[in-house]
């Protein structure tokens, strides 16, 4: 647990700050917008990740810590990238707008999600154990119980992401059962998702590619991929 502690905690930090110098001082970002970007280099992608996790040429050790880098980084990255948001556009204010700030960005959502994603898992618990459910429809389920969590955790203000994020943890810890198909379903899910994803990638890179000076984001792709985040 202690290696992976170390890599979400200060391992992270450390990565945001050295993202965000590169992106000060070669591309000309002001500081705050470069510890957002920072902040946006330090999360790791599970869907991107998940050919390496797979590979068994790896150690299953650093496998398991890559997976449960990859499953917690956001949580950490997210408040971080939010703050930053709200120091920009200077949304908080005083010292109470913070608080409120805080209080509804990074508990309001969390609650909301573990309630929906908690009480779902219980209830298609009750109803599995007399009337049993095909795997399929509970991992329809399990996709309906996070997709509340983030609609109504958005809709009272909070953060629809970290409602999803724990609504999924209250699945995990309250309904193994459900969890299971879940994720079985997500197999099939995370690699539709991978293929989307490099596919938009594709798009926004070929759009951007005539605005931005080649070498300055050269240098600051090797840097990131071999000396930030190697």
């Amino acid at each position: 647990w202690l290696i992976p502690a170390l890599i979400l905690g200060p391992g992270t930090a450390v990565v945001i700050a050295l993202g965000a110098v590169p992106l000060a001082l070669l591309l000309g970002f002001p500081w705050v917008v470069a510890f957002m970007g920072g902040a946006i280099l330090a999360s790791t992608d599970p869907v991107v990740l998940r050919e390496v996790l797979r590979d068994e040429r790896i150690p299953r050790s650093v496998r398991q810590v890559l997976q449960i880098e990859a499953g917690m980084n956001d949580l950490v990255v997210l408040p971080v990238l939010l703050v930053l948001i709200a120091i920009a556009g200077d949304e908080a204010g005083s010292v109470g707008g913070w608080v409120a700030f805080g209080a509804q960005t990074l508990l309001l959502g969390p609650a909301i999600g573990f309630a929906i994603g908690g009480g779902g898992a219980w209830l298609m618990e009750r109803v599995d154990e007399r009337v049993p459910v095909r795997s399929e429809h509970q991992a329809l389920y399990g996709v309906g119980l996070v997709l509340a969590s983030y609609a109504l955790a958005t809709a009272v203000g909070g953060d629809g992401f970290l409602g999803a994020f724990f609504a999924g943890l209250a699945v995990v810890l309250l309904n193994r059962s459900l969890c299971s198909c879940f994720l079985d379903f997500g197999e099939t899910a995370a690699e539709m998702a991978m293929m989307l994803a490099f596919v938009l990638f594709g798009v926004v890179l070929a759009q951007v590619l005539a605005e931005v000076s080649l070498v300055e984001v050269a240098v600051l792709a090797a840097l990131v991929i071999l000396v930030i985040r190697p």
